[in-house]
């Protein structure tokens, strides 16, 4: 899994807050509250890394997701 990729979809996000109970220092909302990925989030092994994880499993609608990069 570690050659995966954390993609946020704005669209999807419902702004529940999930991310942020799950992982606060990779994720958080922005104004309007939906999830954006800190831009001084460390990004290195986010795939392997256990509170992106559940940040991702919980995610009551599928904003955030795992994606392989081109």
């Amino acid at each position: 899994m570690s050659d995966l990729e954390v993609r946020v979809d704005r669209d999807l996000c419902v702004g529940s807050g999930q991310c942020l109970i799950s992982a606060a220092d990779y994720f958080g909302q922005d104004i309007e509250g939906y999830v954006e990925l800190l831009p001084d989030a460390p990004t290195a092994d986010l795939a392997t890394n256990e509170e992106v994880q559940e940040a991702v499993e919980k995610c009551p609608s599928g904003a955030l997701s795992w994606h392989r990069p081109d």
